[in-house]
């Protein structure tokens, strides 16, 4: 099984990602995290430059893709070995931001992804949260503050319309504490997912 984490920067998919592993670790299912950037070590070059040069959004959508690629070389990989995926961020993201965000066509980065980055997840969990409600929390308010509130309303819109015309996404309020969106997870795997 393969299921990805989305969410806004801040929404806590690395901190849910940890919690849900340990909680499937306890069960005796065999994980495997990762994340997009940073999955392979190309994937550190390409977090590297988007993070630190101001580049056009076409390039950085061309990065995406291009770490995409091997980044699915490893997911393939770890499933043949049994392991179940779990990834924090994956397509949707780049859909999410840039074009939702920053406003490339989301019909052309679709299609570039199904020619270039077939492998869809079973599950996607959509951690929703306002941009608000985490700029306090979030560690790089620099990055907050760079790209602006409304940037991170357009994200997480494409999220959310994303989300609906998607059975595989479900959203999880991410508003609440640490503990109770755990649950929340949690909540989801037992009656949904697992059931499945």
């Amino acid at each position: 099984m393969f299921i990805a984490f989305e969410g806004i920067d801040g929404s806590g998919k690395t901190t849910q990602i940890k919690l849900f592993d340990d909680y499937l670790k306890k069960k005796l299912i065999k994980t495997f995290l990762t994340i997009e950037p940073g999955g392979t070590t190309i994937s550190e070059s390409v977090d590297l430059i988007v993070k630190n040069y101001d580049i056009p959004a076409e390039a950085r959508l061309l990065l995406f893709l291009a770490d995409r690629v091997i980044h699915i070389q490893k997911i393939e990989e770890m499933m043949r070995k049994g392991k179940m995926v779990i990834t924090d961020r994956y397509s949707y993201s780049t859909v999410a931001y840039q074009g939702y965000g920053e406003g490339l066509n989301v019909n052309m980065i679709w299609k570039m992804l199904d020619i270039f980055c077939p492998l869809t997840p079973d599950i996607v969990i959509f951690l929703d949260v306002s941009p608000e409600s985490v700029i306090n929390r979030y560690n790089h308010k620099d990055m907050f503050e760079r790209k602006g509130n409304e940037f991170y309303h357009k994200v997480a819109n494409g999220y959310r319309e994303m989300a609906k015309a998607n059975k595989r996404i479900y959203t999880i309020d991410a508003s609440g504490s640490i503990k109770d969106v755990h649950k929340s997870i949690v909540r989801l795997w037992e009656n949904e997912i697992r059931r499945a």
